[in-house]
C-alpha cells in the first residue's frame, strides 16, 4: 500500500528509519494517554470512505459547499468534482487508498482556513487543484 495510510502506518509502527543504519525498533515511551489516542487513531485509520453511507455523503457534500459557496452541486457523481481536483466524476473512487480519514482532513482544512482552501480547489492557483495532489 501507498500514500497517507502507510506513511502514518510506519509511525505507528515505530521502526527505524535505515539512514540511522539500524533496523532496530525505536522504543517510543508512551503515557497511557497517548496509546489511547494512538489506538483511537489507528482505528480510524481503518474505515473506508463509503458512499453508500448517509455521514459520508454528508461529509462530502458540506466539503463542497465550504469549497463553492453558492455554487450548488447537481449530484453526488457528477462533472463537477473535477473542478475540485478529483480525477472523475465520483469523489468516492479517490478515496480508496486513504479512506475517510482523508475527508475528515480535508473537511478541518476547509472549516479552519476558508480563503486558502477556496482558493487551493482551483487550477490557477499552482496549475493543479489540491485533490489532485491528494492522491
Amino acid at each position: 500500500m501507498v500514500g497517507p495510510r502507510t506513511w502514518v502506518g510506519g509511525i505507528f509502527n515505530r521502526t527505524s528509519n535505515k539512514r540511522f543504519g539500524s533496523d532496530k525498533l525505536i522504543d517510543y515511551t508512551l503515557t497511557p494517554e497517548q496509546e489511547e489516542r494512538l489506538h483511537k487513531l489507528q482505528e480510524r485509520l481503518g474505515v473506508p470512505f463509503d458512499e453508500s453511507r448517509h455521514d459520508h455523503q454528508e461529509a462530502l457534500l458540506s466539503l463542497w459547499n465550504m469549497s463553492f459557496p453558492g455554487v450548488k452541486l447537481k449530484g453526488m457523481i457528477s462533472e463537477q468534482w473535477k473542478d475540485m481536483g478529483w480525477q472523475g466524476s465520483n469523489p468516492a473512487t479517490d478515496f480508496r487508498g486513504c479512506g475517510f480519514l482523508s475527508l475528515e482532513n480535508l473537511l478541518y482544512f476547509a472549516r479552519n482556513y476558508p480563503v486558502t482552501s477556496q482558493t487551493s480547489w482551483r487550477p490557477s492557483n499552482m496549475g493543479v487543484p489540491i485533490c489532485s495532489c491528494w492522491d
